[in-house]
């Protein structure tokens, strides 16, 4: 693939007009102009990225060896990037999607926002904005329904886990397996009843304080499980599906989460 690989760390983007003000939310990805739902670090003016979120997200394939040493297949070879861990994840450079494909990475310092695509992309901060989680760009349906589904399932849990239910709701949005609202994550039946309260009617309870303000927590970008697309609280769930199937992240009180 011929393409340019365009990295702008060196300063912000000073384009008068083209960035909306408002606080700084957590750094994103955005991937062929969809919202990732994966954050990046940055380090001494360079960019890293959660190596199997992206890559798998781009369809390659990323094993371990006792956390010595990564193996990324794509496009038909073998790589082995350097590396390294933070919070049991490993890190790479996101040059190394440019040396690997081609793809073009921007960074936009406006608005904390890496691109990545295999195309070049035409998106502004003040169009991309709104493709990401900020703190205006929800409605008061993503509110109503955010907190209900956060009550539901994860009431009497600590804060910690109300949020991260939250951001498995976010987290399959911005996934292309799934709807792309809040309301329709919710209730989606594509493959099964994804939420339990949707069938037994916990949805319709009114949500608690608590579960209002870990909503809007989340819908103004506050991340705490990234990568997370489900989670089931192991002392009541009827299915083992889950855990015999998806890969274990974390486990925060009762609750149980997986990638």
């Amino acid at each position: 693939m011929n393409s340019i690989l365009i990295l702008s760390l060196a300063a912000p983007l000073s384009v008068q007009g083209m960035c909306p003000s408002f606080r700084l939310p957590n750094s994103r990805v955005v991937i062929n102009s969809s919202y990732a739902g994966i954050h990046f670090v940055r380090e001494n003016d360079a960019l890293y990225i959660p190596a199997r979120l992206v890559l798998e997200y781009l369809g390659a394939s990323v094993s371990w060896c006792n956390e010595e040493f990564l193996s990324i297949e794509y496009g038909g070879y073998t790589h082995a990037p350097d590396f390294f861990l933070r919070y049991s994840r490993s890190y790479i450079d996101a040059k190394f999607l440019y040396q690997i494909a081609g793809y073009y990475i921007e960074f936009l310092e406006c608005i904390n926002a890496l691109k990545i695509s295999d195309y070049p992309s035409s998106l502004t901060p003040e169009v991309l904005v709104r493709k990401i989680p900020t703190f205006y760009n929800y409605t008061e349906e993503d509110l109503h329904w955010m907190a209900r589904i956060i009550h539901a399932e994860a009431r009497g849990e600590p804060f910690e886990a109300m949020l991260a239910v939250g951001n498995v709701v976010l987290n399959r949005r911005a996934h292309p397996s799934y709807p792309d609202t809040i309301r329709g994550v919710i209730f989606d039946r594509n493959h099964g009843v994804q939420f339990t309260p949707t069938v037994n009617g916990a949805i319709n309870n009114t949500p608690s304080v608590a579960s209002f303000l870990a909503a809007v927590e989340v819908l103004e970008g506050r991340q705490n499980a990234e990568g997370v697309l489900f989670f089931k609280n192991p002392s009541i769930a009827r299915s083992s599906w889950i855990s015999r199937n998806r890969p274990f992240a974390f486990t925060i009180h009762n609750q149980d989460f997986f990638f």
